[in-house]
């Protein structure tokens, strides 16, 4: 009909616009395929972010710095348990230092 489709989906703080039948043809391609987590997989999915012409990744999301959950909590933990040995060597050097000067 010599009409281009015109079509935005929106995900996360990202819009994806679609102006070819190219483009419209691998977006139902995709989406038929992965269902419900094509939102998920065009925030993620490096492949899918350079199939549409997306921006890198790595610019966008300071939350992937920070790590998951689990992460940070074994990091805490690990943090914790170096600092609790280093005050158990310092007050039982000041334990000894106290019994050597009475």
């Amino acid at each position: 009909e010599g009409t281009s489709p015109e079509l935005k989906i929106k995900f996360a703080k990202e819009v994806l616009e679609i102006t070819s039948w190219t483009g419209r043809l691998y977006y139902n391609g995709f989406s038929s395929l992965l269902g419900t987590g094509m939102n998920v997989h065009l925030k993620e999915n490096g492949f899918l972010r350079s199939v549409f012409n997306l921006d890198d990744l790595e610019a966008e999301d300071g939350q992937k710095a920070k790590g998951n959950r689990f992460e940070r909590q074994q990091a805490n933990k690990a943090a914790f348990k170096s600092r609790t040995q280093a005050l158990k060597k310092i007050r039982a050097n000041k334990a000894t230092r106290t019994q050597q000067e009475e």
